[in-house]
């Protein structure tokens, strides 16, 4: 505990007292106002201006303008279902572009801009966009969001995604996704479906099985298994299965 004897006293109307963190958050007795005068405190700060309120400047720090004489060097672009958003930065760094685009116009919007570094955050209906520009003259890379997020900054929104996307997309140690062709695309999409087709035939099977399972019928795993050994199963166990469960078990094995 400090000893109120380190302080000096002061008993008229002048004397200002201070409540701080510091000695347990008690009143503490500082000074006579010229004694603080005379080590240097000037009285309390001016107040802010209205501009810088909560608010104030809200539309200062977020508005661009669209004209701009600084090239551009790097623009990163977050798609989305509808719309783009840009983030244009400069040979220093600068955030010299930010804009909003139609996916249907992105490719009209950046014709004439002049050949730059364009990443786009690897997702749906990228590599349609990625051959467009790159048919500009435009040197476009997909981005994967797993190297983007570290250079996202605060809060998550389109423009600051696009922005990590306009920094990550510089590094040399970022590994792009290369644009795939339409022969590609249909490749991958008839693989996604087969995909798509497995899992419900997995899913139609393990019903199956659990079916019979709860009327105490047993049947191996493995899709064979259950081809040979169903039919038997609805045609001898009908007196543990009801003809409702033989018909629902004959509409899955249809599927």
């Amino acid at each position: 505990m400090v000893s109120s004897s380190a302080f000096p006293k002061f008993q008229d109307r002048n004397a200002l007292h201070v409540y701080g963190p510091l000695f347990g958050g008690r009143l503490v007795l500082v000074g006579h106002r010229s004694y603080l005068l005379r080590m240097g405190w000037t009285g309390r700060a001016p107040a802010k201006p209205a501009s810088m309120l909560v608010g104030g400047n809200q539309e200062e720090q977020h508005a661009m303008p669209r004209k701009f004489d600084t090239a551009v060097v790097t623009i990163g672009i977050d798609p989305g279902k509808n719309t783009l958003h840009l983030v244009g930065l400069d040979a220093l760094g600068e955030i010299v572009l930010r804009e909003k685009v139609a996916r249907t116009k992105i490719v009209s919007r950046l014709a004439n801009v002049p050949p730059c570094l364009i990443g786009i955050e690897a997702g749906m209906g990228t590599h349609y966009v990625t051959r467009e520009l790159v048919a500009l003259d435009h040197d476009v890379r997909q981005v994967p969001p797993v190297y983007a997020k570290p250079f996202r900054q605060t809060h998550k929104n389109d423009f600051r995604d696009a922005h990590a996307v306009a920094e990550a997309v510089q590094r040399p140690t970022t590994r792009c996704v290369p644009p795939k062709t339409d022969e590609q695309l249909d490749l991958q999409a008839l693989h996604r479906v087969r995909y798509r087709l497995v899992g419900e035939r997995t899913a139609i099977i393990n019903q199956i099985r659990c079916f019979l399972l709860e009327h105490g019928i047993t049947v191996r795993q493995q899709l064979h298994w259950l081809r040979h050994a169903l039919p038997d199963i609805l045609a001898q166990r009908t007196d543990i299965l009801s003809p409702r469960m033989v018909r629902i078990l004959e509409d899955l094995a249809q599927d």
